[in-house]
């Protein structure tokens, strides 16, 4: 099984590399998705001849490749990796619709996928995409700095140690939120830039 797996994998970055990248179709070269759900990456390509005898293969291009999904001679196959339980493809193989889906989605997915088309005694075709998987910000943490006394000014600090892409002044990953507090006869002036609002203290 592994030697097969292999197999499949040294072949279809031979046709990446030799192959028109464009015959595979892609109806959206780049998608995104929230970390969690469901992504479906959309192919198909247009046979010639008895598609029974053809092979697909789904690669996920980061660090090296990773085989994600295959099918061969009648079977599906998957790769032993984290991709294991969480994809399947869209329709019934054999079939022109390449199409496949990631269930639960995590920010390693994040990335280039190449899907290949082995056609025995022919040219083999393939085509990719980009997934990028979005992730929520964490509710953030808060600090408050400086001595809450009346007419006296202190400052809160939030920040989300989670989020993706950055947001800033959104509580995004890495960034910092401050708001000025002022206290004038149990009122309470709140500076945020230069948006100003008033509330009871």
């Amino acid at each position: 099984m592994e030697v097969k797996r292999t197999f499949h994998t040294v072949l279809a970055l031979m046709w990446m590399l030799l192959g028109d990248s464009h015959i595979v179709e892609f109806p959206r070269l780049e998608m995104e998705v929230v970390k969690g759900r469901m992504a479906v990456l959309q192919a198909w390509y247009s046979p010639t001849a008895d598609i029974a005898k053809n092979s697909v293969v789904w690669l996920f291009m980061g660090n090296g490749s990773k085989q994600v999904i295959n099918f061969s001679s009648g079977e599906v196959g998957y790769g032993e990796n984290e991709f294991t339980g969480r994809v399947g493809f869209s329709a019934g193989m054999p079939s022109a619709n390449l199409s496949i889906f990631i269930n639960s989605t995590q920010e390693s997915d994040s990335g280039r996928y190449l899907c290949s088309v082995i056609v025995p005694g022919r040219s083999g075709l393939s085509g990719q995409m980009h997934l990028n998987v979005k992730v929520p910000p964490s509710p953030p943490v808060c600090s408050l700095e400086g001595d809450p006394v009346l007419n006296g000014n202190v400052t809160l600090g939030c920040q989300s140690s989670q989020g993706k892409p950055d947001a800033p002044r959104q509580g995004g990953k890495k960034t910092n939120r401050f708001l000025a507090y002022q206290r004038r006869n149990k009122e309470v002036t709140i500076e945020e830039g230069k948006k100003y609002g008033r509330g009871k203290a």
